[in-house]
């Protein structure tokens, strides 16, 4: 009986785990995450892009290595991207959890940093269009009262020859505005469904730390995701994904769908590079001699898989419901405890 109830335990704790669907909700963890088909580490360079233009102006040398993953939901056919940051670059600890900031302008990292001005850009090949999209991404915005969201504002990139329109707004749910009008049309032009950061999912899923993040003697901070990430959620057939299967250079097929990926930390981790970074795919080496990182990976090997509160509970009551029920044993007539 003992090993009947073990065995419901886990399944029950299995299938409520697999029953998470990719969605946009800015973690990347593993099981969760199995749909994430084509995953690569590249590098990171500092450097500076134009935002009226999109052109890239200036670069530097590599900050340190980054992920970039795409899925396709198999239930829907949704196209997913996800993005996360160079821990060398910025990250999701602050206040007196700061880690690695000691070589920052400040000598730290506040909430009010990642919460004003970072964000990232993504220019998109989007099917069928013959000029790319520029999508970019509010790491944070909000306050403790009305609580917080990641923004988004999104146009035609002006390297095009077509006409170029842009909006501004933030997605919806109960704690913001509801979409514009010129949103809902942004959002058919780029198939733009969902979107999410990592910040946000810390801030919904973990606790709201306003001041400091999760310290060591937390016992939550192994759930409070260190990673600075983004993730977005496309309809159907949005993008082309053919060159990650049919033997194109990882480059080519990172650069069909994401042409340029940048992103702005204000201020950076390290005081010797600038506040911009841009995703880079290249073999060789940076002018320092670093070598150029573009492969492909594993989702077990970017984020570690950390169980959600809701499974831990669900493990620590089934295990709780075989203890009493082998503490109520009956073997004949004696009562026994196992």
């Amino acid at each position: 009986m003992k090993l009947k109830i073990l065995t419901a335990a886990f399944i029950l704790a299995a299938s409520t785990n697999s029953a998470h669907a990719i969605i946009a909700d800015g973690q990347f963890r593993g099981a969760d995450e199995s749909q994430y088909s084509h995953i690569f580490t590249t590098s990171f360079i500092s450097g500076k892009i134009d935002e009226k233009t999109g052109a890239v102006t200036s670069t530097g040398s590599i900050i340190g290595n980054g992920t970039i993953a795409f899925g396709e939901s198999v239930s829907t056919g949704h196209q997913f991207i996800y993005f996360a940051a160079p821990i060398e670059h910025v990250d999701n600890t602050y206040g007196t959890g700061s880690e690695g900031w000691g070589d920052s302008k400040k000598g730290t990292h506040t909430f009010d940093d990642l919460l004003h001005s970072d964000r990232a850009i993504f220019d998109l090949n989007v099917k069928n269009l013959t000029s790319n999209v520029s999508i970019e991404i509010d790491y944070l915005f909000g306050d403790s009262s009305t609580g917080y969201d990641a923004g988004i504002s999104s146009g035609s990139s002006s390297s095009s020859s077509s006409s170029s329109s842009s909006s501004s707004s933030h997605k919806s749910d109960s704690k913001s505005k509801s979409k514009s009008a010129s949103e809902s049309v942004l959002d058919s032009r780029s198939g733009l469904i969902d979107y999410s950061t990592s910040l946000e999912w810390n801030l919904k899923n973990v606790g709201v730390y306003g001041v400091d993040s999760p310290t060591g003697g937390n016992t939550l901070k192994p759930t409070w995701i260190k990673e600075v990430g983004y993730e977005m959620e496309f309809a159907a057939n949005t993008f082309d994904f053919s060159k990650f299967t049919d033997g194109s250079a990882i480059s080519d097929a990172i650069s069909s769908v994401v042409p340029l990926l940048s992103l702005h930390a204000s201020p950076p981790k390290s005081s010797s590079t600038g506040n911009d970074s841009i995703l880079t795919c290249q073999s060789g080496a940076d002018t320092s001699g670093a070598s150029f990182v573009c492969v492909q990976s594993s989702a077990s090997s970017v984020v570690a898989a950390v169980p959600e509160p809701s499974t831990l509970l669900l493990l620590v009551a089934g295990l709780f419901g075989i203890r009493q029920h082998s503490r109520g044993k009956v073997i004949g007539d004696k009562s026994v405890v196992v």
